[in-house]
């Protein structure tokens, strides 16, 4: 596969345009995984909502394989998302309706989640449960996105976890997201609630939810249970 360019339709704010080779690292339905040579994790997509960091939207997927090698060729691509996350307020009146997602770990498949949180230590939860990225640390990844939404300066939850965390202690997907996250990335599921939430449509907030349900086997309903949880903490 040496050799094979790409020309993404659209990229994320933050890929390197360049024309880079990338070794493939995993292939998926919607999505394949790629790495550059230093070691940063890239991804195609076929849907917008899909983006996250360093992210190339392809109308399809290149027909590669785990460990073959591709080029991509971003320079006339357009911009179709900014990963990254300023500090915004969540509308208080959206307390109630965030409140009830935390009843998720009350589902058969993340039942797991709530046998271990106990509302203080998130360790237990670290590459705990199903999905790709285990839904331990969707759970913590939407903890933490509600703090880092709120404060511009880490708070106490955000400082305990970046101190805390051992790096490979999960999934190289998961641990990215973490990475992303406390460098104030986020992915456009989220991003797209947040950014609901800090509104007073309530139409546009439901949406935002459902497409955040919608996503992988459980990592949307796990990922709403840690931000229900973290934004409890704090509203």
């Amino acid at each position: 596969m040496y050799g094979m360019v790409i020309k993404p339709i659209s990229v994320s704010a933050d890929w390197n345009e360049s024309l880079k080779t990338y070794n493939v690292v995993s292939v998926y339905r919607r999505t394949v995984n790629i790495e550059d040579t230093e070691g940063r994790r890239c991804t195609l997509i076929t849907e917008p909502g899909d983006f996250s960091s360093r992210t190339a939207l392809v109308d399809s997927l290149p027909a590669a394989e785990k460990g073959s090698f591709i080029s991509v060729a971003a320079d006339d691509a357009k911009v179709g998302y900014d990963p990254s996350l300023p500090v915004a307020r969540i509308c208080k009146e959206w307390l109630p309706l965030i409140l009830e997602w935390q009843g998720f770990l009350a589902d058969d498949d993340l039942a797991v989640l709530a046998d271990v949180w106990d509302g203080v230590n998130w360790k237990p939860l670290i590459g705990l449960g199903p999905g790709l990225t285990p839904a331990g640390d969707d759970f913590i990844h939407g903890r933490l996105a509600a703090h880092l939404r709120l404060f511009e300066h880490e708070d106490a939850v955000v400082s305990d976890f970046r101190s805390g965390y051992s790096s490979g202690s999960t999934s190289k997907l998961a641990e990215g997201f973490y990475c992303d996250l406390l460098a104030r990335k986020i992915w456009k599921r989220g991003k797209t609630l947040l950014d609901a939430l800090a509104a007073d449509d309530a139409q546009r907030v439901l949406d935002a939810a459902r497409g955040l349900m919608d996503w992988g086997h459980s990592s949307g309903r796990a990922w709403l249970a840690g931000f229900a949880f973290g934004a409890d903490e704090i509203l």
